[in-house]
This record gives structure tokens, sequence and C-alpha cells, in this order.
């Protein structure tokens, strides 16, 4: 039987965008729900791509130019987001709309196209409709491309842009903020992702996140699509109504190719264990899972125990949870729990959660529980590969080991910045560096 083929190292070409010039041939995607699931392999998404790319050439798109994509979660949007880079233009990833969007939704549409000055977005037949109704509102003259009319244009390719990504983000300060990622950022960022995790040709990933969020997209899309990983993947909805479709995914049991990584925030922990009980998981073999990587909101210690006492009489073990925290600013990851070693969880006083505060930590009494005034706190690990992480007070002093502070990262993943002067109060950039809480 031959070998799977590997990434030619190319000069020209950022690692992230690789993958398109050797896509393997025995890995892809897996797109499910409750009920069914389909696969395309990579090289099909790689031709996928490159077709994108060309028709995207053909239309006149610019190189350079900032391109919008609004596409549902799954392999069309995985080729569309690859496809735009191949056409050395730089991609904006859409949150697509749901029941609940509403106007907000419609308002952040309509702030991205504008933020990006986009003279083209690429949207899906699905959305078509609703993305020219949008547009139409704020009265832009932004062409509609529709997916799968670029699918069936010659294949075409072009140098790529210095930019890879604009992501929104709307850090503490609740604006959305576009944040110009580099390719050189990608790649630093991706690399660093996969040493921490330490991936290898024969992990799978599965995901329920939204590939709009820079965790799905980074996290969840980049970091295993670059390294021609399987990738099994569903739409949020399908995980709110159904987690268990999701939980099977890592089942050696149940299906032939386990996944071994995955991402949630903290909410996706509570989901698991509010709708899955130890019957639900009657003979299940969770045991292939590596990693659950854990963060973008505050991780509470109570949940990441339920967590594990649901799952470990299955087989994942305790070292699988791994906790970690990043931001935009820095492409996604900045620090993270070894792979291989458990969070440790610590309880300190509430009011000493404050900028230049010494922090105490509190032993694990009786006394302490239910009084308001302590809280348990949980270990997010240290600095990524070509990251470093520095804890200062309001005036920017570096403060001693122990005290509470504000976050200064520096290192190869930062992004170039924002794409205006970022409103308001919380993550900023100061002297290139990216700061917040």
């Amino acid at each position: 039987m031959s070998r799977p083929p590997t990434l030619r190292a190319r000069t020209d070409v950022p690692r992230t965008l690789g993958w398109l010039d050797a896509p393997r041939h025995d890995t892809g995607v897996e797109m499910f729900d409750e009920v069914s699931h389909t696969y395309r392999p990579y090289p099909d998404i790689a031709a996928a791509a490159l077709r994108i790319s060309g028709g995207l050439i053909a239309e006149g798109v610019p190189r350079g130019a900032v391109v919008p994509l609004l596409c549902s979660t799954g392999p069309d949007l995985i080729a569309a987001f690859y496809g735009v880079q191949a056409a050395g233009c730089v991609v904006s990833v859409l949150a697509p709309p749901t029941r609940v969007s509403g106007e907000a939704g419609r308002a952040h549409t309509r702030a991205v196209v504008a933020a990006v000055d986009a003279g083209a977005v690429v949207v899906e037949a699905a959305h078509r409709d609703h993305l020219v109704e949008v547009l139409a509102e704020a009265g832009p003259r932004t062409r509609v491309l529709l997916l799968e009319e670029l699918a069936e244009a010659a294949p075409g390719r072009r140098a790529p842009d210095e930019r890879a990504l604009v992501q929104f983000t709307s850090g503490s300060s609740g604006r959305p903020r576009g944040v110009r990622i580099s390719h050189a950022a990608l790649d630093a960022n991706t690399a660093a992702i996969r040493a921490w995790e330490q991936a290898g040709p024969d992990d799978s990933w599965c995901s329920w996140l939204p590939m709009h969020h820079d965790m799905g997209l980074i996290g969840c899309l980049v970091v295993p699509v670059s390294g021609n990983n399987r990738l099994a993947v569903c739409r949020p909805e399908t995980f709110l109504r159904h987690p268990m479709a999701y939980v099977t995914r890592f089942d050696a049991n149940r299906v032939a190719q386990p996944a071994t990584i995955t991402a949630t925030p903290a909410f996706g922990l509570r989901r698991i264990v509010d709708k899955i009980g130890h019957a639900d998981l009657a003979g299940a073999d969770l045991s292939r899972t590596r990693a659950v990587i854990v963060a973008a909101e505050r991780v509470d210690p109570a949940v990441v125990d339920r967590f594990t006492e649901l799952m470990r009489p299955h087989g994942l073990a305790p070292t699988a949870l791994t906790t970690a925290y990043g931001l935009a600013e820095s492409t996604l990851a900045v620090t993270g729990v070894p792979v291989d070693r458990t969070p440790r969880a610590v309880r300190v006083h509430r009011d000493d959660l404050r900028v230049g505060a010494r922090v105490r930590l509190l032993a694990e009494t009786p006394e302490h529980e239910g009084t308001g005034d302590s809280v348990q706190v949980i270990s997010c690990g240290s600095a990524l590969e070509g990251l470093s992480v520095q804890v200062v007070d309001d005036d920017g002093r570096p403060l001693p080991e122990g005290h509470a502070g504000e976050l200064v990262v520096t290192g190869t993943s930062l992004a170039d910045g924002y794409l205006a002067a970022a409103p308001g109060r919380g993550t900023a950039f100061e002297d290139g560096r990216p700061a917040g809480s």
C-alpha cells in the first residue's frame, strides 16, 4: 500500500497553505448531525479551493483585497477559506444568520463589510438572498459572488498577500474590532498549537465550534486542515440539540476513526454534563481522546470536575482535559497546560482579584465554601512556543509572582494591529504588543 504524500517544502507558500500542494488522500472532512454524515477527502477540498481561487481571479477581485465569506460550517467553507487566500486575497469569515441573530447579526455583517471596505463578498446559495437584503439596507456597492458559481471556474492561483485574514473580536469592550492576521503570525500560532498538542499525522479533530469564531476557525480548522489531519465537524445547533452526536465521534466502539483532539468553551462542558448521563455512555470507549481543550471564557473548576467524573468511567484520562488562554490579537492561543498534565485549581480570596494585589491561596476547607469571600480559579498553563506573557500593573510595571494584573503578550503570533483605532477599554495594542486583562 502506498504511503500518503507529505507536504512539499516551498519557500513561496505559507505553511498553513502548503497542504493545497499535497493533500492526503487518506484523510478529509466529515460533516455530521444527529442522524447522518458525509465525507469529503482533502484532494476534493483542495481542488475546490483552487477553482474558487480561479473564479475570484476571473471575476477581477484584486490581489490583496479583503473578501468576507458567508457560509455555514462544513467542507464548502473550508474550501472557500483557502480559496480566497490562494487567490492572493485576505479572508474574513462572517457569522451565518440564525433564528436568533436578528437585527444585531445583520448590523454586524454590514459593519464588517464596511470596515474591510469589501468590493466583493462570497456567499453560499443558501444565504445569498439574506446577504443581498442586508447589504441593500446599507446601500454599499459590494458585489455578491456566489460560492457555487466560483467553484465551477478553472483552477487558478496567485502569490499570497502578506495578510492571511481579518478576524473580528469584541474583546472586553463589547465592540467588534477587526484584527489583521499575517500569514507569518498564522503559521507561527498554528505551529505553536500543534507542538503544544503534540499533534501528529494520525491525530483526528472533532469540533462543534462556529467557524467564524477564532477558536473554531484557527484551533479547529486551520490547525487540523493545514496538517492534513482528519476533521469531523457539526454545526453549533447540532451540538446544542444533541451533544451525544458530538461525543459519539470520540467513541472507539462506535466510529472507525475516533477523534483524539477537540476544543470547547466551558459552556460546552456544561451542555454535555447537563444533557448526557452514564446510561447514554454505556459501552463507550473514550480512551483514544488525548486533548479536550477548554478556553474562550472563565473555566469553572466545578464544571471540570463534573465533566471528568462523567467521562472517567468510560476511558477518558484525567489529563485529557486541558485548559488554555488566548485572544484574537495573538491569532488564537497564548498559554496552555501541557496535554499530559492535569490543570491545577486553587481557592483564593475574591478581593485579591484586582490589579496589583497579592493573591492569597486558601486551604480547601469547608469554611471557605459558599461564603462568597473566596473563589476557585484554574491554571491556564504557560506561554506557548514563540510567545511570552508578563503580568503588569495599571502603569505597565512588571508585578512580582503571585500578584494579579494585566497581561502583556509578546511574540511571533501577534497580529499586525486593528483595522482602525480600537475604541473603548480592554485589550489594546501598545507599541506593537497586545495587552489586556
